[in-house]
Parts: C-alpha cells; structure tokens; sequence
C-alpha cells in the first residue's frame, strides 16, 4: 500500500481519477472499475495543443477550471462539474460524447490524468523526466452539468449506443 506523502512526491508520475469508486466487498481499497461507479467529478480534454485546438475546446466548453501542462507543449484542460454526476449512464455518455468531440483516448469514467504535482516519466524524455506545470486554476471556475451535456450532445438515449464499447464492469484498467 502507498503513503499518502508517495503521492505528494515531485518526482513521481501522480494521477487521481476523474470519479469515485466504492470499495470491493471484503478489501480495503477502492478499484477503479465500472462496476463499483459511485460518481463523476470532472471532464478532462487531453492533447490540447497539440492535437486539439484550444479554440475548438473553448468554443464547445468554455473555460477550464484548470490547465496543465504534462509533457513540453501538451495541456490537459480541466472541467470541474458543478455537481458529482452519479448516474453511471450518464456519466459515461458525457466521456463518449468528450472522446467523440475531441481526441478519443480516454478510458471512460474511470479515467486517469495527471496532478499538478510530479513528472511525465515517460522513456521519451530520457533520464530528466518532464515535470508538470499548472498555467491556471481558478476553483470558481464549474461547468454546469447541463451545459455539458447540451455542448456535447450527450444524452442518455446517445449512452445505450456506446455500451457496448465500453470497458467491461468487472475490468480494472
């Protein structure tokens, strides 16, 4: 099991999941798995910058509550809800409607991305890894979830669709 200062390390590769789960029955920790879903607390749009145009992203959703920048160039915006999303259809329909508005390489609700705190460790950036740089955090800063899901045409008719590609509920990322 991990320290709680393990994850306030600058030199780590820190993530926190963008919803909560409950814990399996008979074990301590929480797994990031569909089946245990209790709600959605943020959209995140990754690749902004370099895949995805950050006017594109302001113009479907508007400010983020934060931005990050996690490898040289490369943001993640964050979208604080203005309230937990516990409804698992419909917070998966807004996931499939972000991957389909913009790059689709999210894993669902049980998404990971990364804390203002650490580095991209990735082999790419050789033996100094990338540490990570929060440009802007404004916590007043909520997108609605109303406006999210008429922003991304996201409904829960749209959620049955997409089921099927969904991870499967008793898989762990």
């Amino acid at each position: 099991m991990y320290k709680r200062q393990d994850y306030q390390r600058d030199d780590h590769n820190n993530f926190f999941s963008v919803s909560t789960f409950a814990t399996e029955p008979g074990k301590s920790i929480p797994r990031r798995m569909p089946k245990f879903f209790q709600a959605l607390y943020c959209l995140v749009v990754d690749d902004v910058e370099t895949k995805v145009d950050p006017r594109h992203v302001d113009k479907v959703l508007g400010l983020p509550t934060w931005t990050l920048e996690t490898s040289p160039g490369n943001f993640q915006w964050g979208f604080a809800l203005d309230r937990p999303v516990r409804d698992q259809s419909v917070a998966q329909g807004l996931v499939d409607a972000l991957c389909s508005e913009f790059i689709g390489d999210m894993a669902g609700v049980n998404r990971l991305v990364r804390l203002p705190v650490g580095v991209n460790g990735k082999a790419k950036y050789g033996p100094t890894p990338f540490s990570t740089v929060l440009h802007s955090y404004d916590p007043t800063i909520r997108l609605s979830v109303e406006t999210a899901i008429d922003a991304l045409a996201a409904t829960k008719a749209s959620v049955a669709d997409t089921a099927a590609a969904a991870l499967p509920p008793d898989r762990d990322p």
